[in-house]
């Protein structure tokens, strides 16, 4: 297991670790890409409402473990693109880890990306302009701005 990363309980982490885990600390970008991109999967148990960390995982076409509530349960694909594991217990998380081990080898790569392209900026600003020329449209075609437009 490789840990990167540092905070306030990273000395209390390799004092209770085990010889199998590697602290790399503080990482560039450039560096995490790398891991990424070479790692077996990637592990996240942060809640958050999106959480980019798991979409940049799957862009690299790294599969990811993760607990399944908040941001996940839209960009995380359970058994496509990762693993979900319901209780943020010890026991739970290790489940996921087993079952990866044990169904891990069917995971693509390629199409590990090609889900994760599915959150790009690119994509979220092309949809967003869409919504709002077809919400511009429907109330363009109502008649409902050329009666706020008379009032005026």
């Amino acid at each position: 297991l490789v840990v990167i990363g540092d905070g306030p309980d990273l000395a209390k982490l390799q004092d209770s670790a085990g010889n199998n885990i590697e602290f790399l600390g503080f990482q560039s970008f450039d560096s995490l890409v790398d891991c990424m991109q070479r790692a077996r999967a990637f592990v996240y148990a942060a809640v958050e409402d999106f959480g980019i960390v798991p979409v940049e995982a799957m862009a690299c076409g790294t599969p990811v473990i993760a607990f399944g509530k908040g941001g996940v349960l839209e960009t995380v694909k359970n058994g496509f693109s990762g693993i979900l594991y319901q209780e943020q217990t010890d026991e739970d998380l290790m489940g996921a880890i087993i079952r990866f081990e044990t169904d891990g080898v069917g995971y693509s790569s390629r199409e590990i990306r090609s889900h994760a392209a599915r959150f790009s900026k690119v994509r979220f600003q092309e949809e967003f302009l869409n919504m709002v020329q077809k919400s511009w449209n429907d109330f363009d075609q109502s008649g409902r701005n050329q009666t706020a437009i008379k009032e005026n």
